[in-house]
Protein backbone atom coordinates (compact mmCIF):
# COMPACT_ATOMS: atom_id res chain seq x y z
CA UNK A 1 0.00 0.00 0.00
CA UNK A 2 1.46 2.99 -0.61
CA UNK A 3 1.57 6.23 1.41
CA UNK A 4 2.14 9.47 2.20
CA UNK A 5 5.90 9.53 2.37
CA UNK A 6 6.95 8.59 -1.49
CA UNK A 7 10.41 10.04 -1.22
CA UNK A 8 11.33 7.52 1.17
CA UNK A 9 9.86 4.77 -0.15
CA UNK A 10 10.88 5.29 -4.10
CA UNK A 11 14.63 6.10 -3.09
CA UNK A 12 15.65 2.86 -4.65
CA UNK A 13 14.15 4.19 -7.71
CA UNK A 14 16.44 6.98 -7.51
CA UNK A 15 19.83 4.84 -8.06
CA UNK A 16 18.01 3.82 -11.67
CA UNK A 17 18.15 7.80 -12.65
CA UNK A 18 21.29 7.91 -13.92
CA UNK A 19 21.24 4.73 -16.01
CA UNK A 20 19.38 4.17 -19.57
CA UNK A 21 19.83 1.37 -21.68
CA UNK A 22 22.02 1.46 -24.93
CA UNK A 23 19.79 1.77 -28.36
CA UNK A 24 20.48 -0.18 -31.39
CA UNK A 25 21.97 1.46 -34.78
CA UNK A 26 19.07 1.19 -36.34
CA UNK A 27 15.98 3.32 -36.13
CA UNK A 28 12.06 1.88 -37.03
CA UNK A 29 8.88 3.37 -36.69
CA UNK A 30 6.10 1.85 -35.32
CA UNK A 31 2.51 3.08 -35.69
CA UNK A 32 -0.30 1.58 -33.17
CA UNK A 33 -3.46 0.39 -34.71
CA UNK A 34 -5.05 3.74 -34.11
CA UNK A 35 -3.08 5.43 -36.90
CA UNK A 36 -6.35 6.64 -38.74
CA UNK A 37 -8.37 8.00 -35.64
CA UNK A 38 -7.58 11.95 -34.10
CA UNK A 39 -5.31 10.12 -32.18
CA UNK A 40 -2.05 8.47 -33.04
CA UNK A 41 0.77 7.20 -31.75
CA UNK A 42 3.92 7.49 -33.19
CA UNK A 43 7.36 5.44 -31.73
CA UNK A 44 10.86 6.04 -32.89
CA UNK A 45 13.03 2.72 -31.53
CA UNK A 46 15.80 1.73 -31.80
CA UNK A 47 16.11 -1.42 -29.23
CA UNK A 48 14.22 -4.41 -28.47
CA UNK A 49 14.12 -3.28 -25.11
CA UNK A 50 12.17 -0.22 -26.51
CA UNK A 51 10.25 -1.98 -28.46
CA UNK A 52 9.04 -4.56 -25.16
CA UNK A 53 8.33 -1.36 -23.40
CA UNK A 54 5.86 0.04 -25.30
CA UNK A 55 4.49 -3.68 -26.12
CA UNK A 56 3.48 -3.49 -22.34
CA UNK A 57 1.73 -0.79 -22.73
CA UNK A 58 -0.24 -2.31 -25.13
CA UNK A 59 -0.73 -5.33 -23.74
CA UNK A 60 -2.08 -2.93 -20.37
CA UNK A 61 -4.62 -1.16 -22.63
CA UNK A 62 -2.96 2.06 -22.68
CA UNK A 63 -3.07 3.52 -25.69
CA UNK A 64 -6.79 1.96 -26.23
CA UNK A 65 -7.66 3.89 -23.37
CA UNK A 66 -6.83 7.43 -24.79
CA UNK A 67 -7.79 6.45 -28.33
CA UNK A 68 -11.18 5.28 -27.06
CA UNK A 69 -11.62 8.31 -25.24
CA UNK A 70 -10.67 10.65 -27.66
CA UNK A 71 -12.78 9.01 -30.34
CA UNK A 72 -16.07 8.53 -28.24
CA UNK A 73 -15.85 11.35 -26.20
CA UNK A 74 -14.03 14.34 -27.72
CA UNK A 75 -14.09 16.53 -30.76
CA UNK A 76 -10.59 17.61 -31.30
CA UNK A 77 -9.94 20.46 -33.56
CA UNK A 78 -6.72 19.27 -34.80
CA UNK A 79 -4.83 15.68 -34.79
CA UNK A 80 -3.16 14.44 -31.88
CA UNK A 81 0.33 12.98 -32.25
CA UNK A 82 2.09 11.37 -29.03
CA UNK A 83 5.54 10.40 -30.42
CA UNK A 84 7.76 8.49 -28.59
CA UNK A 85 11.19 9.36 -29.44
CA UNK A 86 15.09 9.30 -28.02
CA UNK A 87 15.48 12.59 -26.98
CA UNK A 88 16.57 12.90 -23.12
CA UNK A 89 13.88 13.91 -20.39
CA UNK A 90 15.29 17.37 -19.55
CA UNK A 91 16.39 18.04 -23.03
CA UNK A 92 13.05 18.94 -24.44
CA UNK A 93 9.34 19.76 -23.04
CA UNK A 94 6.91 16.79 -23.65
CA UNK A 95 4.41 19.82 -24.13
CA UNK A 96 6.79 21.82 -26.58
CA UNK A 97 4.82 21.45 -29.81
CA UNK A 98 1.83 22.65 -28.26
CA UNK A 99 3.16 26.21 -29.51
CA UNK A 100 2.21 24.69 -32.94
CA UNK A 101 -1.88 25.28 -31.71
CA UNK A 102 -0.96 28.95 -32.40
CA UNK A 103 -0.13 28.08 -36.17
CA UNK A 104 -3.09 26.36 -36.58
CA UNK A 105 -0.82 23.74 -38.08
CA UNK A 106 -2.66 20.36 -38.88
CA UNK A 107 -1.25 17.89 -36.47
CA UNK A 108 0.11 18.44 -32.69
CA UNK A 109 2.95 16.34 -31.78
CA UNK A 110 3.11 15.82 -27.69
CA UNK A 111 6.51 14.83 -27.23
CA UNK A 112 7.46 11.73 -24.58
CA UNK A 113 11.05 11.25 -24.52
CA UNK A 114 12.02 6.78 -24.00
CA UNK A 115 14.18 8.62 -21.00
CA UNK A 116 10.54 8.39 -19.23
CA UNK A 117 10.37 4.85 -19.77
CA UNK A 118 13.49 4.09 -18.87
CA UNK A 119 13.56 5.28 -15.97
CA UNK A 120 10.59 4.28 -14.28
CA UNK A 121 11.38 0.55 -15.70
CA UNK A 122 14.49 0.85 -13.85
CA UNK A 123 13.22 2.29 -10.75
CA UNK A 124 10.67 -0.35 -10.88
CA UNK A 125 13.02 -3.22 -11.54
CA UNK A 126 15.33 -2.59 -8.13
CA UNK A 127 12.26 -2.19 -5.87
CA UNK A 128 9.94 -5.33 -7.52
CA UNK A 129 12.61 -7.75 -8.98
CA UNK A 130 10.68 -10.84 -8.43
CA UNK A 131 6.88 -9.24 -8.54
CA UNK A 132 6.66 -8.79 -12.60
CA UNK A 133 2.84 -8.30 -12.19
CA UNK A 134 3.24 -5.53 -9.75
CA UNK A 135 6.49 -4.22 -11.93
CA UNK A 136 4.17 -4.11 -14.96
CA UNK A 137 0.82 -2.52 -13.58
CA UNK A 138 3.02 0.39 -11.97
CA UNK A 139 4.70 0.62 -14.90
CA UNK A 140 1.69 0.78 -17.36
CA UNK A 141 0.06 3.14 -14.84
CA UNK A 142 3.08 5.74 -14.44
CA UNK A 143 3.76 6.18 -18.36
CA UNK A 144 -0.44 6.50 -18.57
CA UNK A 145 -0.94 8.98 -16.00
CA UNK A 146 2.11 10.64 -18.08
CA UNK A 147 -0.27 10.62 -21.08
CA UNK A 148 -3.19 12.04 -19.52
CA UNK A 149 -1.46 15.12 -17.87
CA UNK A 150 -0.12 15.97 -21.69
CA UNK A 151 -2.99 15.32 -23.10
CA UNK A 152 -5.51 17.29 -20.36
CA UNK A 153 -2.40 19.97 -21.14
CA UNK A 154 -3.51 20.24 -24.87
CA UNK A 155 -7.23 20.04 -24.13
CA UNK A 156 -6.52 23.29 -21.95
CA UNK A 157 -4.29 25.20 -24.37
CA UNK A 158 -6.68 24.20 -27.57
CA UNK A 159 -9.98 24.88 -25.92
CA UNK A 160 -8.90 27.22 -24.05
CA UNK A 161 -10.01 26.07 -20.85
CA UNK A 162 -11.46 28.07 -17.45
CA UNK A 163 -9.54 26.59 -14.89
CA UNK A 164 -8.35 29.24 -12.31
CA UNK A 165 -5.13 28.98 -10.48
CA UNK A 166 -2.07 26.12 -10.31
CA UNK A 167 -2.33 24.34 -13.39
CA UNK A 168 -0.55 21.25 -12.44
CA UNK A 169 -3.17 20.13 -10.46
CA UNK A 170 -6.02 20.78 -12.92
CA UNK A 171 -3.96 18.35 -14.93
CA UNK A 172 -3.27 15.90 -12.00
CA UNK A 173 -7.01 15.43 -11.46
CA UNK A 174 -7.58 15.41 -15.13
CA UNK A 175 -5.32 12.19 -15.33
CA UNK A 176 -6.15 10.24 -11.56
CA UNK A 177 -9.94 11.17 -12.81
CA UNK A 178 -9.18 8.77 -16.52
CA UNK A 179 -6.97 6.33 -14.28
CA UNK A 180 -9.74 5.05 -11.75
CA UNK A 181 -12.53 5.34 -14.35
CA UNK A 182 -10.89 3.59 -17.18
CA UNK A 183 -8.87 1.32 -15.90
CA UNK A 184 -9.60 -2.44 -13.94
CA UNK A 185 -5.93 -1.83 -12.41
CA UNK A 186 -6.08 -2.03 -8.08
CA UNK A 187 -6.08 1.53 -7.04
CA UNK A 188 -2.87 0.59 -4.79
CA UNK A 189 -1.19 0.60 -8.10
CA UNK A 190 -2.51 3.55 -9.47
CA UNK A 191 -1.17 5.41 -6.07
CA UNK A 192 1.99 3.97 -6.59
CA UNK A 193 2.07 5.26 -10.31
CA UNK A 194 1.25 8.31 -8.95
CA UNK A 195 4.52 8.31 -6.46
CA UNK A 196 7.03 7.34 -9.37
CA UNK A 197 5.38 9.81 -12.11
CA UNK A 198 5.91 12.44 -8.91
CA UNK A 199 9.29 11.75 -8.02
CA UNK A 200 10.47 11.22 -11.92
CA UNK A 201 8.48 14.31 -12.97
CA UNK A 202 10.83 16.69 -10.99
CA UNK A 203 13.93 14.51 -11.06
CA UNK A 204 16.07 17.43 -12.64
CA UNK A 205 18.15 19.60 -10.87
CA UNK A 206 17.20 22.14 -8.37
CA UNK A 207 18.82 25.58 -7.65
CA UNK A 208 18.64 25.82 -4.15
CA UNK A 209 17.19 24.06 -0.54
CA UNK A 210 14.51 26.09 -0.43
CA UNK A 211 13.22 25.15 -4.04
CA UNK A 212 13.77 21.65 -2.86
CA UNK A 213 11.46 22.26 0.20
CA UNK A 214 9.19 23.76 -1.75
CA UNK A 215 9.09 20.93 -4.47
CA UNK A 216 8.68 18.22 -1.65
CA UNK A 217 5.59 20.02 -0.21
CA UNK A 218 4.34 20.53 -3.71
CA UNK A 219 4.51 17.48 -4.58
CA UNK A 220 3.13 16.03 -1.45
CA UNK A 221 -0.22 17.95 -1.75
CA UNK A 222 -0.48 16.67 -5.04
CA UNK A 223 -0.13 13.05 -3.38
CA UNK A 224 -2.93 13.42 -0.69
CA UNK A 225 -5.15 14.83 -3.68
CA UNK A 226 -4.70 11.86 -5.58
CA UNK A 227 -5.17 9.76 -2.63
CA UNK A 228 -8.08 11.51 -1.82
CA UNK A 229 -9.69 11.28 -5.11
CA UNK A 230 -9.16 7.88 -5.47
CA UNK A 231 -10.55 7.42 -1.75
CA UNK A 232 -13.68 9.29 -2.46
CA UNK A 233 -14.83 7.33 -5.65
CA UNK A 234 -13.68 4.15 -3.65
CA UNK A 235 -16.37 5.66 -1.27
CA UNK A 236 -19.02 5.94 -3.18
CA UNK A 237 -18.80 2.42 -4.15
CA UNK A 238 -18.74 0.59 -0.85
CA UNK A 239 -18.07 2.32 2.52
CA UNK A 240 -17.42 -0.84 4.17
CA UNK A 241 -15.14 -2.04 1.12
CA UNK A 242 -13.08 0.93 1.50
CA UNK A 243 -12.30 1.46 4.93
CA UNK A 244 -11.36 -2.22 4.75
CA UNK A 245 -9.18 -1.87 1.71
CA UNK A 246 -7.14 1.53 2.85
CA UNK A 247 -7.29 1.17 6.60
CA UNK A 248 -3.55 1.43 6.87
CA UNK A 249 -3.51 4.51 4.62
CA UNK A 250 -6.28 6.30 6.60
CA UNK A 251 -4.30 5.47 9.37
CA UNK A 252 -0.79 6.73 8.15
CA UNK A 253 -2.21 10.27 6.74
CA UNK A 254 -4.75 10.09 10.27
CA UNK A 255 -7.73 10.67 8.28
CA UNK A 256 -11.09 10.13 9.47
CA UNK A 257 -14.62 9.18 8.42
CA UNK A 258 -15.19 13.22 7.85
CA UNK A 259 -12.15 13.50 5.84
CA UNK A 260 -13.31 10.63 3.60
CA UNK A 261 -16.65 12.49 3.35
CA UNK A 262 -14.55 15.09 2.35
CA UNK A 263 -13.00 13.00 -0.52
CA UNK A 264 -16.44 12.13 -1.68
CA UNK A 265 -17.19 15.44 -2.34
CA UNK A 266 -13.84 16.34 -3.91
CA UNK A 267 -14.19 13.46 -5.99
CA UNK A 268 -17.32 14.74 -6.99
CA UNK A 269 -16.42 18.13 -7.49
CA UNK A 270 -13.14 17.71 -9.56
CA UNK A 271 -15.19 15.28 -12.22
CA UNK A 272 -17.76 17.72 -11.58
CA UNK A 273 -15.43 20.81 -13.21
CA UNK A 274 -13.56 18.81 -15.36
CA UNK A 275 -17.96 17.84 -17.47
CA UNK A 276 -18.75 21.31 -17.10
CA UNK A 277 -15.03 22.92 -18.69
CA UNK A 278 -15.21 19.77 -21.16
CA UNK A 279 -18.92 19.97 -22.52
CA UNK A 280 -19.52 22.13 -25.33
CA UNK A 281 -16.43 19.44 -26.92
CA UNK A 282 -17.94 16.37 -25.92
CA UNK A 283 -19.91 13.78 -28.07
CA UNK A 284 -23.37 13.20 -27.18
CA UNK A 285 -22.77 9.82 -25.19
CA UNK A 286 -19.73 11.24 -23.03
CA UNK A 287 -17.46 9.38 -20.45
CA UNK A 288 -17.63 11.70 -17.79
CA UNK A 289 -21.60 12.46 -17.84
CA UNK A 290 -22.11 8.72 -17.59
CA UNK A 291 -19.75 8.25 -14.45
CA UNK A 292 -21.14 11.27 -12.43
CA UNK A 293 -24.83 10.03 -13.24
CA UNK A 294 -23.25 6.76 -11.68
CA UNK A 295 -22.91 7.99 -8.53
Amino acid sequence: MANLNFFSRLLCILAALVSQPCAASISNSHITPFAQSELEFIVDSKSDYDNKLISRLENASVFENLHSFSKQDLYLKQKVIYRFHQQDLHEVSPQADLASLKQQDPSINILIPFSFLYQVDQGLQLKYAEQEKVKNAIFSATIEKYLWVELGRFLMRQFELPFSGNEVFALDNFSTLMLINLNKTDSDFILDATEVFLLLEQSGPLASQEDYDAEVALDEERYRKAVCLILGKDYLLSTEQTEESYHQLLEDLAWNQAKIEQCRKLYLEKLGNWLQALKPHLRTDHSLGNWLAAQ
